[in-house]
């Protein structure tokens, strides 16, 4: 039986306990009327929970998007920036973005970054890089913030994907390198591309707050890194 079904089934045996005790422990309505009263509770509870849940949940996406979303945007845009920059800059062509404040109601503080699909790959070298772009909004948000506020989600997917090739390192008879390998190891290659990019960070930020099409966010970075490079070449 799923778990949540003997949850639920707990709950509504204490329920009835409880309701028992009310109508005929200290109401003293005989016994049958008491058992019709506790049914009858348990069945309007069970019809009116779904009804409710969605209110409540309504009512909290819109407390988050007047209240909470507000402060969660600047995380948000620099998280999904590390995104955005780190992928281009890798070489994967990015999709296009989006911050919403659904993100945070569901207790991550930004939206998403989605790429074409073609560049999900186990080769090596895709998977690597693939594995940099998804720690690169944490990586971002520990440059520019200091702290790492939203990267729960992304953790637990590079958790996901270091299970799957530590299973294949063991079928071909290799020993696992485990989940903080891969992650010291992308952090690292993510934050090369990132430091002292603080200016571009929060360039592009800015630019997704004022919803700005990615192909203009993507311009934005090819340009800086010529101008970089100029920089470089003169000094």
């Amino acid at each position: 039986m799923p778990r949540q079904l003997l949850k639920e089934l707990f709950a509504d045996v204490l329920l009835a306990v409880a309701l028992a005790f009310l109508f005929w422990g200290m109401w003293q309505f005989p016994l049958l009327i008491t058992g019709g009263l506790v049914l009858a509770c348990i069945i309007l509870l069970h019809l009116v929970r779904p009804g409710w849940s969605r209110l409540a949940s309504g009512w909290h996406l819109r407390v988050n998007q007047l209240l909470e979303w507000p402060l969660w945007r600047r995380v948000a845009s620099i998280h999904e920036a590390g995104h955005v920059i780190v992928a281009h800059r890798l070489g994967m062509e990015v999709a296009g973005y989006a911050l919403t404040p659904a993100a945070s109601a569901l207790h991550q503080s930004s939206g998403y970054t989605s790429f074409k699909a073609e560049h999900f790959s186990v080769e090596p070298e895709k998977l690597l890089t693939t594995l940099t772009v998804l720690v690169a909004g944490k990586v971002c948000e520990e440059l520019v913030l200091g702290h790492a506020h939203g990267a729960t989600h992304d953790l637990r997917q590079l958790e996901c994907w270091a299970q799957v090739i530590d299973e294949s390192l063991v079928n071909a008879g290799h020993q696992p390198v485990g989940i903080a390998f891969w992650q010291k190891t992308c952090e690292t290659r993510a934050k090369q591309l990132l430091v002292g990019q603080e200016q571009l960070i929060e360039a592009v930020a800015g630019a997704m707050l004022q919803r700005e099409v990615i192909e203009r966010i993507l311009e934005h970075i090819d340009s800086h890194k010529v101008i970089r490079q100029a920089e470089t070449s003169t000094a």
